[in-house]
């Protein structure tokens, strides 16, 4: 059976996913466990965007690494005094009460999280995270035993936390004491065997699907694919929100009616948008190439036109080398070394600019795509505007 024990075990992320990561979750009380939180990260760690690449899960990786580092935080947060004979259950509830405090500054974007985390290919990961932090807190609880109820009690424990953490993100008392004592009524109904079995089982199903359990807390039955619906839609919701608020910065996001058209027509406005900045990006970046380029080849023809006067005057004095000097054989030598370092530099350059979205190796002809491509931003632009003003 495995046994917790988290101060053994290697970093879980690398030093720059680590700086990323910690950046992107100072962003996230603001734009929600989303794709933007993430980029915003990477560059206050002082990293270009491309950078989220590393992430091949994107917001997922950052909720992930909410989980994880929390989890590892618990066993500094919460420490027994070695003397206190205090009962297990007791460090079992102050275990995850801290735990579901850590929550607190993010708990108005944890809906958006728990939707993500319940799709599909999120569910393995999302439970196994789960998993790991009951077996944490049995572990810092003082628990040994190894008996046949190991997995049980874990998966019944699990299933406790799950419970309250959905329940915490409609707590509005203070300190989420409402929150605490919905804990203390688990806690107490999972004494019991019969009721460790069907934790068990809630546990088993609770990744399902994020909107079965809102359902369930308010004593309501769904289809799983209509839970699967409410879901996507949740977190398409949080997606919209998290660039609503980036574009009406530092305004607020005007009110408006939440229901399919208006989330449709945003979905649209969103995309052109995001259309229109990644043309501009791409367009910036090849004009900047192309100025460097010709910046290069300029000094490389001056040194050419150089060392062709030099060599002019070598045959003139028809290799005297008492005429032409030692100073100046060196001198032509080390431009010869220059211009070579130019052309290679150059070679270097127009490899990176045939990889610019299909853009052809040509200069000429890459100028011409690139004003097509201006004519495609100005399109998108129109089109933005357009869709935005009979939005409002």
């Amino acid at each position: 059976m495995p046994i917790a024990g988290s101060e053994l075990d290697p970093p879980p992320f690398g030093p720059v996913q680590e700086s990323i990561l910690a950046a992107a979750l100072r962003r996230v009380p603001e734009n929600g466990f989303t794709d933007q939180a993430l980029t915003l990260g990477a560059r206050d760690a002082g990293y270009l965007d491309v950078s989220v690449q590393l992430f091949p899960r994107r917001a997922f990786d950052l909720i992930n690494y909410h989980l994880v580092t929390q989890r590892l935080a618990l066993k500094d947060n919460v420490q027994f005094p070695a003397d206190a004979k205090l009962p297990v259950d007791s460090k079992i509830k102050s275990l995850l009460m801290t735990r579901l405090r850590a929550n607190k500054d993010i708990i108005h974007q944890w809906q958006g999280a728990l939707a993500q985390m319940s799709l599909l290919e999120n569910i393995p990961a999302s439970l196994s995270e789960l998993h790991a932090l009951s077996d944490e807190v049995w572990y810092l609880s003082g628990d040994t035993t190894v008996d046949f109820s190991w997995y049980t009690r874990r998966a019944s424990l699990a299933a406790v936390y799950a419970s309250s953490e959905l329940f915490m993100t409609t707590d509005t008392s203070p300190d989420f004491a409402q929150t605490e004592e919905f804990l203390d009524r688990r806690l107490e109904g999972a004494q019991t065997a019969g009721a460790a079995i069907t934790h068990f089982r809630h546990f088993a199903s609770f990744w399902a699907s994020n909107s079965v359990n809102v359902a369930r807390s308010w004593e309501l039955e769904l289809s799983p694919s209509k839970a699967r619906l409410a879901a996507t839609t949740s977190l398409a919701w949080t997606r919209i929100t998290s660039w609503l608020t980036t574009l009406f910065w530092p305004a607020p996001v005007p009110p408006f009616e939440q229901n399919p058209a208006t989330l449709a027509y945003l979905q649209q406005l969103m995309q052109a948008n995001l259309a229109a900045d990644q043309i501009r990006r791409i367009q910036a970046e090849v004009e900047r190439e192309q100025l460097r380029t010709k910046q290069i080849g300029l000094k490389t023809d001056e040194y050419a036109r150089r060392i062709a006067a030099l060599a002019q005057h070598v045959e003139d004095v028809d290799g005297d080398a008492t005429v032409v000097g030692v100073g100046q054989i060196g001198l032509l030598r080390q431009m010869l070394a220059r211009v070579e370092s130019k052309r290679s530099e150059i070679r270097a350059l127009e490899q990176r600019l045939r990889g610019f979205h299909g853009l052809p190796p040509d200069l000429d002809a890459s100028r011409d795509e690139v004003k097509r491509a201006q004519l495609e931003l100005d399109r998108w632009k129109s089109k933005r505007e357009e869709m935005f003003e009979q939005l409002l």
